[in-house]
């Protein structure tokens, strides 16, 4: 509480003269001018000070409705934040904050965040403003989501005075209004269902997520780390020996794409160390260290002329323990496949089998129903004439603490047709960081503008004759610049580069997009996923985000369209974009 000296009104001067001479009787041992001196303290020090006491209560915050009705998608609701400062009208006017919490709802205005600065809320004692507050949910929600609408308020800063951290805590359940967001009637595509599954129900199958070597039950152990290895590897047999290499491959400077990936040692200390083993010696991948996040259905990603539609992925999370003084144990690995196709029917019948999921509540019809979808692109042989008979297109890691450097790295891994193993490969869409904010970069980008903005491009491996493709990234949460080239062109390019899709700068992104999860506990889904408003680092222009939204838009112009089909050209291309 701020306290703040004020002239004494006549009210308080009467009261504090009125307390002085009550003082004052027979036999209480004072004189008249200890009696003056007392009333003149009490009229100064003691009266200001009580004053002071009585100023810099906390303001009250009343939110009308307090009721929020069943809204959907993209349907904003209007809400009265009324703020009141509730000082006696002696006291000086003050300045308050409106915090708005970023619970996933769009808000304008829009929530705390890193250069978005809060509502100033100027009130003289006595006083409340009222303060409109518009919250929509994203494309992203699907019917049935509950997400919370919360304020809160603090007292601004005095002019000129820097604002001291303020430490705005999430709700908790029960806490702020309700936003549950509404059907519509129609035909529709579930997020949660279909595109992103990261239900404990599917993530913690006791059966599919584990691997019991006595099991004969055809649903042991599908969505393990050793299932997959195992339908990668040129023979099961091989698969631990072809993880083992590849994980090492960190222990050791790499040279990909004419380019030197360092060594990142903490993986051999943090991983394959404590990495059970079998009696041979070999890694034990029934027992690998990480826990499954995220089965994904990346259908926008399609390309019926490379013999795709588009790509089904797991995502791991390394199982780490914090160590002193050293960087969050925060790494994942992901398992990219290609959905094979060859005609536009095989695209149609993906489409259709991942809509399914939408019409099943979570429990084992629906994990049946998944397990058979994951099974035609996982097995062994799913991709005839590519390596190893594999559909696997890449698997990557993401991770923090495998370096002596406190950066984020990200690497990516390809099957090699030769030795049949993964190996280091360059990084998708991402050219080497020593290129940012080049000349270089800046003739490409607009040599290739259009494209670029389409999100059609391919980056060149090598360009005018040398490396250009990154054998791997660093990633600061800054993003990538180009002198003198168009706004847009920009912004797509640097959004479809691995560094620049997980960046505070550029998405708002402050490390994964899918974070590792508590057990027992869902996957939290980064704001770029479900819904967020960022400031275009170059140009500050608003940028909106709601890839989940933009990849239902995308299915449901499939599974949706009717009658008479989709656009041949729409089944056939989807978006191009990496992540």
């Amino acid at each position: 509480m701020n306290h703040i000296k004020l002239p004494l009104s006549a009210t308080a001067l009467a009261i504090f003269t009125i307390a002085a001479c009550q003082l004052d009787g027979p036999g209480d041992g004072t004189t008249g001018d200890d009696t003056a001196a007392a009333t003149a303290a009490l009229t100064t020090d003691d009266a200001t000070a009580a004053l002071d006491d009585a100023c810099g209560a906390d303001a009250t915050m009343v939110v009308t409705p307090a009721v929020i009705p069943p809204t959907p998608t993209g349907v904003p609701v209007t809400l009265d934040v009324a703020v009141t400062n509730p000082d006696p009208a002696s006291c000086a006017a003050r300045s308050f904050q409106l915090h708005i919490v970023d619970t996933g709802l769009l808000f304008v205005p829009r929530p705390d965040a890193p250069g978005v600065p809060s509502t100033i809320v100027p009130l003289a004692s006595g006083v409340t403003a009222h303060v409109t507050v518009t919250a929509t949910a994203p494309a992203s929600a699907d019917p049935g989501d509950v997400i919370p609408v919360s304020f809160n308020v603090t007292e601004a800063p005095p002019p000129g005075q820097g604002q001291p951290p303020v430490i705005i805590l999430p709700p908790q359940p029960g806490d702020g209004i309700p936003f549950t967001v509404a059907g519509v009637p129609g035909c529709q595509v579930s997020a949660s269902h279909e595109l992103m599954i990261t239900s404990t129900s599917v993530v913690d199958d006791p059966i599919r997520t584990a691997f019991d070597p006595g099991s004969r039950d055809p649903r042991n152990g599908v969505w393990t780390f050793k299932r997959l290895a195992e339908g990668i590897a040129r023979t099961p047999q091989d698969a631990p020996a072809m993880v083992e290499a590849m994980l090492s491959s960190f222990n050791t400077a790499q040279t990909v794409n004419g380019f030197t990936v360092n060594a990142r040692p903490g993986l051999q200390a943090q991983v394959l160390a404590s990495w059970p083993r079998t009696a041979s010696g070999q890694l034990d991948l029934a027992r690998a260290p990480v826990t499954l996040l995220a089965i994904v259905n990346r259908f926008d990603l399609r390309d019926l002329t490379n013999g795709d539609a588009g790509e089904g992925r797991f995502v791991f999370a390394f199982n780490l323990e914090p160590l002193p003084d050293a960087p969050p144990p925060l790494a994942t690995i992901i398992f990219e496949y290609k959905l094979p196709a060859t005609q536009d029917r095989d695209v149609m019948r993906w489409a259709e089998a991942f809509h399914l999921l939408g019409s099943l509540p979570f429990g084992e019809r629906y994990n049946l129903v998944l397990q058979a979808i994951t099974e035609t692109f996982t097995r062994r042989g799913a991709r005839p004439g590519h390596p190893n008979g594999s559909a696997i297109n890449a698997v990557r890691t993401d991770e923090i603490p495998f370096g002596d450097n406190n950066l984020w790295e990200l690497r990516e891994f390809h099957l090699s047709p030769s030795s049949g193993r993964l190996e280091p490969s360059p990084l998708e869409l991402t050219p080497d960081l020593s290129f940012n904010n080049s000349a270089v970069l800046a003739a490409y980008i607009t040599a290739n503008q259009p494209a670029i903005i389409a999100e059609t491009q391919d980056l060149p491996v090598a360009l005018d004759g040398a490396p250009f493709k990154a054998g791997a990234v660093f990633n600061d949460l800054r993003t990538w610049f180009a002198p003198g080239v168009d706004g847009e062109a920009r912004h797509h390019f640097a959004i479809n580069t691995c560094n620049g899709c997980h960046s505070v700068q550029e998405t708002g992104t402050p490390f994964l997009h899918l974070a590792p999860r508590p057990a027992g506990a869902e996957s939290l889904r980064s704001r770029w996923l479900t819904g967020t408003v960022i400031n275009d680092p170059a140009t500050g222009a608003l940028r909106s985000f709601d890839d989940l939204g933009r990849r239902k838009a995308d299915l449901k112009a499939i599974v949706c369209s009717g009658s008479d089909g989709p656009p041949r050209g729409k089944l056939r291309k989807g978006i191009h974009r990496s992540h």
